[in-house]
């Protein structure tokens, strides 16, 4: 439940602007969160560096900061934390 949560990590989901569903639901849940500023909201998925500084100033108003993680996907991220060969 995002309203407790006090880390969020999203893999695999771009987020884009016309999934009004997902950002209504991720939104209107954080907002019932008293820590939302103190959350980190991590966030594994590709794109360009335009891309992901969208995600980063989209979101970063209602969270306490935004990390774009593994710019080459979920594979890239897990290699680099050493989760798999």
């Amino acid at each position: 439940m995002l309203a407790a949560a006090d880390e969020i990590v999203v893999i695999g989901y771009s987020m884009p602007p016309y999934d009004y569903d997902f950002r209504t639901l991720f939104v209107s849940s954080l907002i019932g969160n008293e820590r939302r500023k103190r959350i980190v909201l991590k966030i594994v998925t590709k794109g360009t560096r335009h891309q992901k500084g969208a995600l980063r100033s989209q979101l970063g108003r209602f969270v306490g900061s935004v990390e774009i993680l593994g710019s080459d996907g979920l594979l890239d991220y897990l290699k680099r934390q050493g989760y798999v060969d």
